[in-house]
C-alpha cells in the first residue's frame, strides 16, 4: 500500500515497442503499463548479493518513492504454476519475463533501467519439488531455474501498481482562414513574421514545450484546422484533422513542433463551427475523461453564412461539446475589435472552459506596438490554466512580469514545495532572439543547480529548465528558504531593456482548486470564490497568504458599440482585398469605430486585490476547515473579470507555493426600456440597471411576440443597441388591445403595443388639472365676493 500521498505519477520518458510501454516516473521507479508492475529503476539498489531469505526481507521492508509494499518478482505464471527452464525451456509467463518479451531487457541492454547485475536475480517463489530451493532468473540467457536458498544472488524490488491509465487528451485547433495572414492590427499583406498565424505558431510551440515537460506520455495530443488545406472552394466550409489524438511521445512532440505547426498555411473563409465539430470528434475514446480543446482564432464565423450568439447552430455545438465533457479554451488572436467575443465567450462558458484574449491580463499595449512581439507573456497564463485546471497535470507557482536593463541581473525568489516531483522554471521575453536572457537556479541550500541535473528547452523567446524529483529530494535542496531564479542580460544586448515574464510550473502532489459560486453573473452580483489546496487527499490548512489579483474591464463591449455608434457605418465599405473575410455587419461596425473614428476598444486597466479567508466570516462557511473564501463585489461594469489566485506560505516547516487562475464572464441582466414608434414597429433598447447596454450582436437571444396579429420577419439589429420587429394587424384589431412580450435570456417583460389613452398616469394628470381649475374658479368667486362687500 502507499505510505505517503506525496507522489504524483508523472512520466518524463517513454520506451516503446508495439503497444507496450515503460514509463519513467522520474522518482526512481519505472512503470510497465501492460503488466501494471512498478519496478525500481536501479536494478541493484540493494548494492549487494544476498541469500533468498535476506532478499525477501530486504524487499518487504523497503520504503521507496512513498511506497512500502515492495516485494521480489514472482516466479509463477498467472495460474500459479512454477516453471523451471530445465527441462521446460523458457518460462514465458513470469513477471521477469515481461521485461524480456516486451523490451529484450538483459544485463547488456538495461535501458531504461540501470545497474542490472550479472547474472541471476532471486524471485519470491519456492521450488515446489524441494522447499530448500527457490527460483532465480538469469538476466543473461533468461532462464529460470531452482537454486539452494543459501546461494547469494541479486535482488530487484517490484510492486503491483495497476495499469497506468492515460486519461487526458488535448486538441489544438488552428484557425487558418485568410485573415490569419493579416497583422495583429488588421493590416492586409504584412511581412510573414508580422502575421497572426506566425504569432499563433510560436505560441502553440510554447504550449507544446510546456505540455511535453509536464505531460509527456501522460496525455493524448491531436491537431486540427479550419478550413481544410490546401484550400479550395470545395473545402471552404469544413474542418480537417491533421493529426488524430495519440500519445504525446518524443516522436509525436518533435513531429508537431518541427513539422506540422511550422507548415500550417492560411487561406479561405472561417468555418469556426465546423472546426470545433471536427476537433470534438477526435474524442471517441471513452478512456479519455479529461478533454480539452485549445482554439486559436482571430475572428468571426463566416462560412457557411454568419452566426451570432444564441443561434441554433451554435447552441447545438455547445450542447454537444458539453455532453462530451470537452472543455474549450478559446483564444482571441487579434485586437478586440476584430474578435467576436460574444461567440467565443458562449463556447467557453457553455463548456466550463475559459475565453482568453492576448490583450490581457499581462497585455501591454505599448509593448504590442512592436509587431515582432509574440504572445508568450500573455498566453503563459492561458497555458498554465489548461495544464492545471483542465488537464490537472501540474501546479503553477508564480508569474510576475519584470523589466531587465541591458547588462543587468535580477535575483528573484520562487517558493518550491518538497512534494514537487518535476519542476520547470521558465522565462519568456518579448523581442525574439535566442539567449537574450540567461537563467541560473539556486536551490534552498544556496548552491547553484548543476547543468548535469537540468533538462533545457530553448526557443527565440523562451527558455525552460526542468529539474527531476531525485535532485530536489537531496538533503537541503528544498527547504524553508525559497529557490532563486537569476535572470541576466548581456551587455551587448541590442535593446536598452527587455520585458520578461518568469515562473515555475511543478508537477506535484500539491494542487489548488478554485471554484466560483455560479456559472455566470449579472452586473452588481457578488462573486464568491473558494480555494482548496490539497496534498494528495489531505487539505492544507493554516495558510495566511492566499489572494487574488483581479483585472477589471474599463468599458463593456455593448457600451463601446452603443456610445460610439454612427449612421455612417451603414455605408462603410472595407477594402476589397479583405471583403471575403469581413462579411459580418457587426465586424464591419467594429472596424468603422476603430479604423475610421479612431476609437480603440478599451482594455482591462484597473487591477484590484482580494484576500481569501478561512475564519468563518464573510461568506466563509466554516473556520479553519481548509476551504478559503474570497468575495468580490465590484462588478458594476459588464465584461470579463480575470482572477489570478496565488497561495504561498509555510506550515510545519514546509514551504508551499501554488497558483491557479479563473475567469468569470459577467453577463448583464437585460432590464428593457421599450419605445413604440408606430403601431406596427416594436423597438427595444436592452440595458441593465447599472446603465450598461447589451449592445449589438444578440438578435438571436431576443424574442418579441404579440398577443394579437402577426409578427413579420426577423428581429433587426440596428447596431446602435436597438432591436426591432414589425407587427401586422388586421383592420378588425384594436392596437390598444395588443400586448407585446419581450424576452432576453431569462428576463421577460410585457407592455402595451399602444398606450391606452386613459392610463393611470393620464387619470392622475386629469385629476390634478381639474383640481387646479376648481381652485382657480374658487379664487375668482372669492375675489368677486370681496369686491361686492367692498362696494356695499
Amino acid at each position: 500500500m502507499k505510505k505517503s500521498t506525496l507522489i504524483f505519477m508523472l512520466s518524463i520518458g517513454i520506451y516503446s515497442q508495439g503497444l507496450t510501454q515503460l514509463i519513467d516516473n522520474s522518482d526512481g521507479t519505472i512503470s510497465y503499463q501492460n503488466s501494471g508492475l512498478m519496478w525500481l529503476k536501479n536494478a541493484n539498489y540493494a548494492d549487494t548479493r544476498m541469500n533468498w531469505e535476506d532478499a525477501n526481507n530486504w524487499a518487504e521492508n523497503l520504503e521507496f518513492a512513498g511506497y512500502d509494499d515492495w516485494r521480489l518478482p514472482s516466479g509463477e505464471d498467472p495460474d500459479g504454476n512454477v516453471c523451471n527452464s530445465d527441462p521446460d525451456g523458457n518460462c514465458t509467463q513470469t513477471e521477469f519475463w515481461t521485461l524480456w518479451e516486451g523490451y529484450q531487457i538483459h544485463v547488456f541492454q538495461p535501458e531504461p533501467f540501470e545497474n542490472i547485475g550479472y547474472r541471476s536475480y532471486w524471485t519470491s517463489t519456492e521450488w515446489p519439488e524441494n522447499t530448500d530451493k527457490a527460483m532465480a532468473q538469469d538476466l543473461d540467457d533468461w532462464g529460470q531455474n531452482d537454486f539452494p536458498k543459501t546461494n547469494e544472488f541479486f535482488a530487484w524490488a517490484v510492486r503491483s501498481a495497476g495499469a497506468v491509465e492515460i486519461n487526458k487528451g488535448v486538441a489544438l485547433l488552428h484557425d487558418l482562414s485568410g485573415s490569419m495572414s493579416w497583422s495583429y492590427n488588421g493590416d492586409y499583406n504584412p511581412p510573414e513574421h508580422h502575421q497572426r498565424v506566425s504569432i499563433a505558431k510560436k505560441a502553440a510551440i510554447f504550449f507544446l514545450d510546456l505540455l511535453n515537460e509536464h505531460a509527456a506520455n501522460e496525455v493524448h495530443l491531436g491537431i486540427a484546422e479550419f478550413p481544410k488545406h490546401p484550400w479550395s472552394p470545395a473545402n471552404g466550409c469544413i474542418g480537417n484533422t491533421i493529426e488524430g489524438l495519440g500519445l504525446l511521445t518524443t516522436t509525436s512532440y518533435n513531429n508537431a513542433k518541427n513539422n506540422i505547426i511550422p507548415n500550417l498555411q492560411t487561406g479561405g473563409n472561417t468555418p469556426l463551427l465546423a472546426g470545433l465539430w471536427e476537433a470534438s470528434n477526435m474524442f471517441t475514446d471513452n478512456m479519455i475523461t479529461y478533454r480539452s480543446i485549445v482554439l486559436f482564432s482571430d475572428g468571426y464565423h463566416n462560412c457557411p453564412g454568419s452566426v451570432s450568439s444564441g443561434d441554433i447552430e451554435l447552441s447545438a455545438l455547445i450542447n454537444d461539446l458539453y455532453n462530451k465533457n470537452i472543455k474549450v479554451s478559446t483564444i482571441g488572436f487579434a485586437r478586440a475589435e476584430d474578435i467576436d467575443e460574444s461567440i467565443l465567450n458562449d463556447i467557453a462558458t457553455g463548456t466550463y472552459g475559459r475565453y482568453y484574449s492576448i490583450t490581457g491580463p499581462t497585455f501591454d499595449p505599448d509593448l504590442w506596438e512592436d509587431p515582432q512581439e509574440i504572445p508568450d507573456l500573455a498566453l503563459k497564463e492561458t497555458y498554465k490554466n489548461i495544464l492545471v485546471n483542465d488537464l490537472e497535470l501540474a501546479a503553477a507557482i508564480t508569474d510576475p512580469v519584470v523589466t531587465l536593463e541591458r547588462g543587468s541581473a535580477l535575483s528573484l525568489p520562487v517558493a518550491i514545495c518538497d512534494a514537487d516531483i518535476l519542476t520547470s522554471f521558465f522565462i519568456t521575453w518579448a523581442i525574439p532572439g535566442q539567449d537574450k536572457v540567461s537563467l541560473k537556479l539556486i536551490s534552498s541550500d544556496g548552491e547553484p543547480v548543476p547543468s548535469s541535473e537540468l533538462k533545457v528547452t530553448k526557443s527565440e523567446t523562451h527558455t525552460i529548465m526542468s529539474i527531476p524529483k531525485k535532485f530536489m529530494a537531496m538533503r537541503g535542496k528544498v527547504g524553508t528558504e525559497p529557490w532563486k531564479m537569476i535572470m541576466e542580460t548581456d551587455s551587448t544586448l541590442e535593446d536598452e531593456s527587455i520585458k520578461c515574464l518568469y515562473g515555475a510550473i511543478a508537477s506535484s502532489g500539491v494542487k489548488m482548486k478554485v471554484k466560483q459560486n455560479k456559472k455566470s453573473y449579472s452586473t452588481g452580483d457578488g462573486i464568491i470564490l473558494t480555494a482548496t489546496i490539497k496534498q494528495g487527499d489531505t487539505l492544507i490548512k493554516g495558510l495566511s497568504e492566499i489572494s487574488a489579483r483581479i483585472s477589471v474591464p474599463e468599458m463593456g463591449r455593448g457600451n463601446w458599440f452603443v456610445k460610439n455608434f454612427d449612421t455612417a457605418m451603414y455605408n462603410y465599405q472595407v477594402d476589397k482585398a479583405i471583403t471575403f473575410e469581413i462579411k459580418n455587419p457587426l465586424q464591419k461596425a467594429a472596424r468603422f469605430i476603430s479604423d475610421v473614428k479612431g476609437i480603440q476598444f478599451p482594455y482591462r486597466t484597473q487591477v484590484l486585490n482580494v484576500k481569501f479567508m478561512d475564519n468563518g466570516t464573510n461568506e466563509d462557511v466554516y473556520a479553519d476547515d481548509g476551504v478559503y473564501t474570497a468575495v468580490f463585489n465590484n462588478t458594476e461594469m459588464e465584461g470579463s473579470y480575470i482572477f489570478n489566485v496565488v497561495a504561498r506560505g509555510q506550515t510545519k516547516k514546509r514551504t508551499w507555493g501554488v497558483t491557479s487562475e479563473n475567469i468569470n464572464i459577467n453577463v448583464k441582466e437585460q432590464i428593457l426600456k421599450d419605445q413604440s414608434r408606430s403601431l406596427y414597429k416594436i423597438i427595444v433598447t436592452p440595458m441593465d440597471n447599472k446603465g450598461n447596454y447589451l449592445g449589438p450582436g444578440y438578435a438571436n437571444k431576443i424574442k418579441i411576440n404579440v398577443s394579437k396579429g402577426d409578427v413579420s420577419g426577423k428581429i433587426i439589429d440596428h447596431l446602435n443597441g436597438e432591436y426591432s420587429r414589425s407587427v401586422v394587424l388586421s383592420s378588425t384589431v384594436d392596437p390598444r388591445s395588443v400586448k407585446v412580450s419581450v424576452v432576453i435570456g431569462n428576463v421577460a417583460t410585457t407592455t402595451d403595443l399602444v398606450k391606452p389613452f386613459f392610463t393611470c398616469k393620464i387619470i392622475i394628470y386629469l385629476i390634478i388639472i381639474i383640481f387646479v381649475i376648481i381652485i382657480i374658479i374658487q379664487y375668482i368667486i372669492c375675489k368677486r365676493r370681496v369686491r361686492r362687500i367692498s362696494g356695499s
